[in-house]
C-alpha cells in the first residue's frame, strides 16, 4: 500500500501533470521501492486525491483512463471510402422555363435531395408572358451522393426534362481527411476528459484558475475540430448538382443570297450623307441663339451709325487756283 502524501506535494504533482499530453496518470511517491507499475500509477491517484478516493477512481468506469484507451479508436464510418462528388449539366428545355425548372425540384427530392438555390433570368423582348420568352434557370441541387447518377439520367434522360447540351463533373476522395479529423476529435476529448478530472481534484483557487484556462483552450480546439469534421463530412454526404436550364433564342433568319456590292456602297453613301447633314444641322442649331441674339444687339447700333453717317454735312471739294492769275 502507497503512504499518503501531503496536500503539498499532491498539489505539485498536480499542476505538473497539465503539462505532459497524453500522459493517463500522475507519478506519484511509493513505500515500496520494488513496486509494479499498476501500484505507482494508484499512488498517483493517491497523492492527488487520497488513498481512498483513488480505489474508488480506479474502480469506476469512464475515468481519464478508459478515455486516454478510447482516444486512439477511430469510428468504422470514418475508415470507409468517402469521396466528395461535384457535376454541372447544361440542358436545353424547349416548353416553357417554369415547368422545367419545377420537374427538377420534384427530382431532387425524389432521390433524397433538396434545392439549395435558385435563379431564373428571362430576356428582354417586348411579350411579358414568361411562356414564349427566352430564358434560363440555374438550380443547385444538394443530392445524396450515391443518388447522384440517378438525379442526372432523370433530368437528362429520356422523358427527362429536355436535351443535355453539356455536362462535367469532378470527385474528391476525403477518406484520409476525415479519418485524420475523427483521430483528432477522439485525442481532444480524451484530453478535454483528462484535465476536467484533474479540475475536480484541484485543492486551490490557483490550481481551479490555471485548469480551467486549460479547459477552455482545449475544449476550443475540441468544437474547432468537430465542426471541420461534421463539414467535410456532410459535403461527403450529400453531392451537389448544378442544372442549368436554357430556352432556345429567338434569332431572325440571315438574308437569302449573297451580298450585292453596289447596294451595300449606296447604303454606306447614304448613311455618310446623313451623319454629315445631322453635324451641320447640329452646328446650325448651336449658332442660331447667339446669331439671334447679336442680331438684336447689333441692328440697333448699326442704324445709329448709318444715320450719323447721312446726317454730317459734307464739305465742298477744294478748287484749284486758276494758272491765268
Amino acid at each position: 500500500m502507497p503512504t499518503p502524501i501531503r496536500r503539498p506535494a499532491a498539489a505539485v504533482v498536480l499542476l505538473g501533470a497539465l503539462t505532459l499530453t497524453g500522459c493517463s496518470g500522475i507519478s506519484g511517491n511509493s513505500s515500496g521501492s520494488s513496486s509494479s507499475a499498476a501500484a505507482e500509477a494508484a499512488g498517483a491517484r493517491a497523492a492527488a486525491a487520497g488513498s481512498g478516493a483513488a480505489a474508488g477512481a480506479a474502480s469506476a468506469p469512464g475515468t481519464a483512463s478508459d478515455a486516454g484507451s478510447k482516444a486512439g479508436a477511430l469510428d468504422s464510418s470514418a475508415v470507409k471510402p468517402r469521396v466528395v462528388r461535384t457535376a454541372q449539366v447544361v440542358v436545353q428545355v424547349d416548353g416553357q422555363l417554369s415547368a422545367a425548372a419545377a420537374r427538377v425540384r420534384a427530382v431532387a427530392q425524389s432521390v433524397g435531395g433538396s434545392v439549395g438555390d435558385e435563379t431564373t433570368t428571362y430576356a428582354a423582348t417586348g411579350d411579358t408572358s414568361t411562356k414564349s420568352r427566352p430564358g434560363e434557370s440555374v438550380l443547385v441541387l444538394r443530392v445524396p451522393t450515391d443518388a447522384l447518377d440517378r438525379a442526372l439520367s432523370l433530368i437528362t434522360g429520356s422523358g427527362g426534362v429536355g436535351r443535355e447540351l453539356s455536362r462535367s463533373a469532378t470527385s474528391e476522395d476525403v477518406t484520409g481527411d476525415l479519418a485524420d479529423l475523427q483521430s483528432r476529435v477522439a485525442t481532444q476529448r480524451a484530453s478535454v476528459t483528462r484535465v476536467r478530472a484533474l479540475l475536480a481534484q484541484a485543492t486551490s483557487l490557483q490550481q481551479v484558475v490555471t485548469i480551467e484556462s486549460e479547459v477552455t483552450k482545449r475544449e476550443a480546439e475540441l468544437e474547432a475540430a468537430e465542426a471541420r469534421q461534421a463539414a467535410l463530412s456532410d459535403r461527403a454526404d450529400f453531392a451537389t448538382l448544378t442544372v442549368d436550364l436554357r430556352t432556345p433564342a429567338v434569332v431572325p433568319p440571315p438574308p437569302p443570297g449573297q451580298p450585292n456590292a453596289f447596294l451595300d456602297g449606296l447604303s454606306s453613301g447614304w448613311h455618310a450623307v446623313t451623319a454629315s447633314t445631322a453635324v451641320v444641322l447640329t452646328v446650325l442649331g448651336a449658332l442660331l441663339p447667339v446669331a439671334v441674339v447679336l442680331a438684336i444687339l447689333g441692328g440697333p447700333v448699326l442704324w445709329w451709325l448709318r444715320r450719323r453717317r447721312t446726317a454730317a454735312p459734307v464739305a465742298p471739294p477744294p478748287t484749284a487756283p486758276d494758272p491765268g492769275v
